[in-house]
């Protein structure tokens, strides 16, 4: 997968319910690796293995980390469930 550096190689949608099963392995990439669960993302599983990102830069992007005082910024290869907890009462 190529993409120039600070762009997207790969990414999900987030307007769909389920991730499904998605599995990345033995991948050379350069770009931006995020998969993120928000919006109507509700499940899914993921499975990454022998991923070798050879350059990435994902300061541009605005979904960081945030909390306790702290930003964080994203890595090459972020995997992210940005849902709210749900528990039983």
């Amino acid at each position: 997968m190529v993409a120039d550096p600070d762009r997207y190689a790969a990414f999900n949608d987030t307007a769909v319910e389920q991730l499904g099963r998605l599995v990345l392995r033995d991948l050379t990439i350069t770009g931006v690796v995020q998969l993120l669960a928000r919006d109507r993302v509700r499940g899914g599983h993921v499975e990454a293995h022998n991923i070798d990102i050879v350059a990435a830069d994902a300061r541009s992007y605005n979904h960081w980390p945030k909390g306790y005082g702290v930003e964080v910024i994203p890595g090459a290869f972020t995997l992210w469930n940005q849902q709210a907890c749900q528990s039983a009462l």
